[in-house]
Formats: C-alpha cells, sequence, structure tokens
C-alpha cells in the first residue's frame, strides 16, 4: 500500500526533486496525466530519467494534445488497481482532478495548492465552481500565504499545510557568487507572455542605455516586445536550465515582474547562485524573500515608478547585497518535505 498517491501535470524536474526527498520517508506513487508539453521553459524542463519513485503516465503525447475521455478513464483504472492512504491532486483545473475527486472518499483526498488570490477568480460562477471543488479535500497543501489567502476568499474550513514552495530546484556544485563589480545586466528568464508584465519591464529598462536586460525564454509576446525595446535588451529565446548559473553569475539581478505569479521558482534558482532579485508583489515567491536582504519587492500597481527608483541609484542598490548570504533554501526544502510526511 501507498502512503501518498499524487496526481499531477507533468514531469517537470522541480516535481521530480520533491517526490524523490518524499520517497526517502514515504512509499509514493506518482500519475503523471502526460509525459510532454507544448509550452516548457527549455527542452530539459521536463524529464523522467532521474525519478526513484513508482509512477505511470496516462498519455505519451503533449498534455495539450491528450485524448481527455481516454485520460478519465486511465486514471480511473489506475485508481481502482491502486491501495493508497491519502491522493494529492495538484489542482481543480482538469478534469482528471475532478475525477479523482469523485472517485475517493473526502478523508483520503487533498489538494495540492499553487494558484493564489492574485489570479484567481474567487466570485461568482468560477468560484462557485472551485467551492464545490474544495468541498470534497479534506487537507490543502498551499504554498504560501497568498495561496492561503485563496482559500480564505473561498470560506473553505478543512485543514491547511504550508509547503513553502512547488518543488525543489536543481542544485549543481558551484562556487559562492562573491561579485567584484557592477555589470549593469539584468536577467529575467521565463515565459514571454502577457501576465509576465515585461512590457512595463522593458518600456523602463528603455530609458537606461547603460543597463542591459537579457530576456531569457520564448512566447507568444516577444514580436510585440521586440518592437518595443531598444538595444539595451536582448533576445536570447529559450536557454537550457544547465545555461542558467553564467546567465545569473554575469547579471546584477533577476527580475521577475509578473501581474500574476503563482510562485516563480527562477526565483530560488537565483538565490542559489547568490543572485539578488527584483520582484513584483503578486509572485507567491514573496513567501521566502525579505526586502534588502535578498530581494528588492516592488509594489506592482506601482511597478514603473518603483522599479525606477531602483535603476537611478543602481550601483547602490546592487551593493547593499554584497556579503550577504543569499542562498537560504535548505531550511525552505526541509520544510517542504516535511510538510508532506
Amino acid at each position: 500500500m501507498y502512503d501518498l498517491v499524487f496526481v499531477t501535470h507533468i514531469p517537470v524536474f522541480y516535481k521530480i526533486n520533491l517526490y524523490n526527498k518524499i520517497s526517502e520517508k514515504k512509499k509514493i506513487f506518482v500519475i503523471f496525466i502526460a509525459k510532454e508539453t507544448v509550452a516548457k521553459r527549455s527542452k530539459d524542463f521536463i524529464s523522467l530519467e532521474n525519478a526513484t519513485f513508482d509512477y505511470v503516465v496516462l498519455s505519451e503525447l503533449a498534455f495539450e494534445l491528450r485524448n481527455k475521455f481516454h485520460s478519465v478513464r486511465m486514471l480511473s483504472k489506475v485508481l481502482a488497481e491502486t491501495s493508497y492512504k491519502e491522493i494529492i491532486v495538484s489542482g481543480w483545473d482538469l478534469v482528471e482532478f475532478w475525477a479523482a475527486a469523485f472517485l475517493n472518499k473526502k478523508s483520503r483526498l487533498s489538494l495540492a495548492l499553487e494558484s493564489t488570490i492574485h489570479e484567481s477568480n474567487f466570485i461568482g460562477f468560477r468560484g462557485t465552481v472551485k467551492k464545490i471543488f474544495l468541498s470534497r479535500i479534506a487537507l490543502v497543501y498551499a504554498s504560501g500565504s497568498a495561496h492561503n489567502d485563496l482559500l480564505d476568499a473561498l470560506n473553505y474550513k478543512g485543514r491547511v499545510k504550508l509547503t513553502q514552495g512547488v518543488g525543489i530546484i536543481r542544485k549543481p556544485p558551484i562556487n559562492c557568487h562573491i561579485p567584484s563589480c557592477v555589470n549593469y545586466r539584468i536577467a529575467y528568464v521565463g515565459r514571454l507572455s502577457e501576465e509576465k508584465n515585461l512590457d512595463s519591464l522593458i518600456n523602463v529598462i528603455n530609458q537606461y542605455p547603460n543597463i542591459t536586460l537579457e530576456l531569457c525564454g520564448d512566447g507568444p509576446e516577444r514580436s510585440k516586445l521586440e518592437k518595443i525595446a531598444l538595444g539595451n535588451v536582448i533576445f536570447r529565446g529559450s536557454v537550457m536550465n544547465k545555461e542558467l548559473a553564467t546567465i545569473f553569475l554575469t547579471s546584477d539581478f533577476l527580475v521577475l515582474p509578473s501581474r500574476s505569479e503563482p510562485w516563480g521558482l527562477v526565483v530560488e534558482e537565483a538565490l542559489y547562485f547568490g543572485l539578488p532579485v527584483i520582484v513584483s508583489d503578486r509572485c507567491g515567491v514573496m513567501e521566502i524573500l525579505k526586502n534588502g536582504d535578498n530581494a528588492h519587492i516592488i509594489s506592482f500597481e506601482n511597478f514603473e515608478a518603483e522599479l525606477k527608483m531602483i535603476l537611478d541609484s543602481y550601483d547602490a542598490n546592487v551593493q547593499i547585497f554584497y556579503g550577504k548570504n543569499l542562498n537560504t533554501l535548505y531550511a525552505k526544502d526541509v520544510y517542504q518535505v516535511n510538510a508532506y510526511l
């Protein structure tokens, strides 16, 4: 019998790392809905190569191309043939999650919540649907406080555990990042999509020709952003995860200006390499950030003005992080794993 069964979207590396750690203490089984997705950050973002737990993949097709009827039928069959104490679904947005919710007793049904109050509708019809789903849930593993705020807005009265994360990043061996000079370089790593607020970021960076913004990623907004960007904005396209070290070690900041960001794993990756971050207060990862210690946290509502204040005193705002230990992820990751034990 398994202690935990997880039902989740795809085998992204940070989930694999989390499940591997949990499997050291508990017997787990993971049901991946699909093997791939057409929308990924890089080619090495998804892999089952290092999985040390039992798992099954419902569809060999890309997540977006799967046959949902077939997926639900396969899920029902797998659950019927598997003995387990607790099942954790990774959201309420898929028909597979709803199937799992109604195929199990409430007493053993849990939700891993990665949505926050900033991007999730909690009123009207959509809010009602989420309340119906939550009525089936005995325990919620909420990533952080903004996720818990969503539960409060939906009037959820069940048990809640905060996990302080959505997975565990790769941690290659590195030498401590000790900056010796200001690089006048800011990195963004992620999809070029509307919710990332990159148009506002570029509008500000355009006014500072001595500062380079390096955009690492691709997405539907790329052509639009290229039209408004000046020469100090570089579009690198998708980069492999193994290339991030070079990007982080040659930058002064990672920036994440999102309108909504359920977490923001790339922030953890930057901190691991000793790179401070500039983030909007709409990012779930704020849970592990402290203004002036490892981050400049900017109000989304006043994003452009507050970013200009940082860039106007650029050298000083870079140098305040010199000598500080920004990589404090070990304790956070231990806390995250223990939440599931």
